[in-house]
């Protein structure tokens, strides 16, 4: 699948993440395991079967060593087990810890703070919301550079050249050159496919908002044709998969024209919706 051999593959991995794959693996088991233990009755011991531990007390001793305390305490104690962002678009369980109105992701690959506030008071106000909401977005999507690289519009510039660069596709290329080149163009399809979110939540908002009804319908419309040029995207390299097929024809430069010239229709879309948005934030304000 990766193109790589299995040494060559978990050294990247190790290098990229700071574990070892087995160690991953097992973190993420552990992730799992205490997901279940909080939000089933089921027995300690036939969770950790389930999860490949060969008995209870290698699964405690595994448990403690990644969360500080034994599973029958962490499930008495009722701690909190929420979710974290993988990859593009999965989630998986991710065990936190309460201290007043801070959240610590206590695991150690996916470690983050988040303050939240208790359900007192005055609930936010849903437009006010709504346009902290839109102009955020806008600021990302209109922000050329983050750090040293591109970012917003400027992202899909970078992207086609890159496509047309030939030096990135020397001729003759080996298949694990150009199964990197096929990791960035499919990640970078996968995020336009990503535009069907906003597609939906135009789509929703402007039912609540009738004074920008209009705006916000249109912007619905523009992410909703973008995302459908992902499915386009992979129809031209034989499907959305990580495969030799797949990094073949990548490298023919025909179909990295056809690749380009729909990442561009993919920008204009999304300048278009941008307008929208902005014409939507003046009339909600």
């Amino acid at each position: 699948m990766l193109g790589f051999s299995l040494p060559h593959s978990r050294a990247v991995f190790s290098r990229v993440i700071g574990k070892t794959i087995s160690r991953y693996i097992v973190g993420r088991k552990l992730s799992h395991a205490a997901f279940e233990l909080m939000s089933t009755g089921r027995p300690v011991s036939d969770i950790a079967m389930d999860y490949g531990f060969a008995s209870h007390d290698s699964f405690t001793r595994a448990f403690g060593r990644a969360f500080g305390e034994p599973p029958s305490r962490f499930r008495r104690q009722r701690r909190s087990v929420g979710s974290t962002l993988i990859t593009q678009g999965i989630y998986g369980p991710a065990v936190q810890l309460m201290q007043e109105k801070v959240i610590l992701y206590e695991h150690p690959d996916t470690i983050a703070v988040l303050a939240l506030g208790e359900g007192k008071g005055t609930p936010p106000d849903k437009k006010a919301l709504l346009i902290d909401t839109l102009t955020y977005a806008l600021t990302i999507m209109e922000t050329p550079r983050v750090y040293e690289r591109a970012a917003g519009y400027a992202a899909y510039d970078a992207w086609a050249g890159a496509l047309l660069n030939e030096s990135e596709f020397p001729a003759g290329a080996p298949l694990p050159l150009l199964m990197e080149r096929l990791m960035c163009q499919v990640d970078g399809a996968c995020m336009i496919g990503d535009r069907y979110q906003a597609h939906r939540f135009m789509q929703e908002h402007a039912a609540l908002f009738p004074e920008a009804k209009a705006e916000m319908e249109n912007a619905a419309q523009l992410f909703g044709e973008e995302a459908r040029l992902a499915l386009q995207m992979g129809e031209a390299i034989g499907g959305m998969r990580m495969g030799e097929k797949q990094a073949l024809l990548l490298a023919k430069r025909e179909t990295r024209e056809e690749l380009v010239r729909l990442i561009r229709q993919a920008k204009e879309l999304d300048m278009q919706a941008a307008a929208c948005m902005k014409q939507a934030v003046q009339l909600l304000g």
